[in-house]
């Protein structure tokens, strides 16, 4: 656990750094962090079977208010963020060259 967050806190800090857009500049590191975490567990509440009540929209977007230095990211980016995870687990893809032969 230790390692993950060492590895998230440096993701953090390097994402601030190099942002992606406008919405993405204006995030702390700690909003970073912290959402990044988010993502993480709304996937695994999403897409894992093992998981009966699955968390709404609203009930993702709420937790994230305040968490940059105070002020709330934009809904329609917390939602665009849920709508997508939604849609996609997050995950490790192989390359095209990795991927195992069919039988």
């Amino acid at each position: 656990a230790q390692k993950i967050d060492r590895i998230m806190e440096a993701f953090s800090v390097h994402y601030a750094q190099v942002g992606q857009g406008e919405a993405e500049d204006a995030m702390s590191p700690d909003c970073i962090f912290v959402l990044s975490f988010s993502c993480i567990m709304l996937s695994t509440d999403l897409h894992n079977p093992g998981v009966r009540n699955k968390m709404t929209e609203r009930q993702f977007i709420a937790p994230q208010r305040g968490i940059n230095d105070g002020a709330d990211l934009p809904d329609v980016i917390v939602s665009a963020i849920y709508q997508n995870i939604a849609a996609r687990p997050i995950g490790l893809r192989r390359p095209q060259s990795c991927q195992e032969p069919p039988r």
